[in-house]
């Protein structure tokens, strides 16, 4: 889940309307590549609200962060990925994968986390990448890590739900969320600031959950 922390420039920022600067060379590619983005999402949709809706766990997640956290995902996927990530898996590595690009570890942190995740505890990374392919099987990760976070801060005293928004900056759940989501479950703190890319999947959930 690396990709850094930047904010999507047009088309990408918004996942519901085309927004394009006429004047951008190969203005044409990038619609093309938008709206195979876009319908790619929205078949997805009822997976991902399905999901939602059974793992519910410690903290109910709405599908509409799921699908940011997707879009995100699906914008910034460059198209030599597949093959980088192949690469970096011959090597030994931990490349992130699938349609939210999460790492072998990172999935076995979560399953070590919920409820339902005994199965898959004694999976190496490797195994866990293989599993990840599958869209199912991958939301159901990307909803436990969203509860994982959001828990390990309200376990520490920092509830992102609290009145207003958390801490001076106003954080909410899915800012917190998005910000954290390709660095790690973060070190819980009474002023977090949520990045930019953080800010954005926020933006994107309100977007798509109208």
């Amino acid at each position: 889940m690396p990709r850094g922390t930047a904010a999507l420039g047009p088309p990408f920022d918004d996942p519901v309307m085309l927004r394009t600067d006429g004047r951008r060379p190969g203005r044409a590619a990038l619609e093309a590549l938008w709206r195979r983005r876009r319908d790619y999402l929205e078949l997805r949709r009822p997976i991902v609200e399905e999901v939602c809706a059974q793992d519910v766990g410690p903290v109910a997640i709405p599908p509409a962060w799921v699908l940011a956290l997707l879009w995100d995902e699906l914008a910034r996927r460059d198209l030599t990925e597949a093959a980088s990530d192949w690469l970096l898996g011959r090597l030994g590595r931990d490349p992130s994968v699938g349609p939210y690009q999460v790492t072998g570890c990172t999935g076995l942190e979560v399953v070590g986390f919920v409820s339902w995740g005994a199965p898959y505890r004694r999976l190496r990374p490797a195994e866990m990448r293989d599993l990840l392919l599958d869209f199912t099987f991958a939301t159901r990760i990307v909803v436990g890590r969203a509860q994982q976070i959001v828990s390990r801060w309200r376990t520490s005293g920092h509830d992102p739900w609290s009145e207003g928004g958390l801490g001076p900056h106003r954080v909410s759940p899915i800012a917190l969320v998005g910000t954290l989501y390709s660095q790690g479950l973060g070190h819980p703190k009474p002023d977090p600031r949520p990045n930019p890319r953080g800010q954005q999947i926020a933006a994107f959930a309100a977007r798509l959950g109208t």
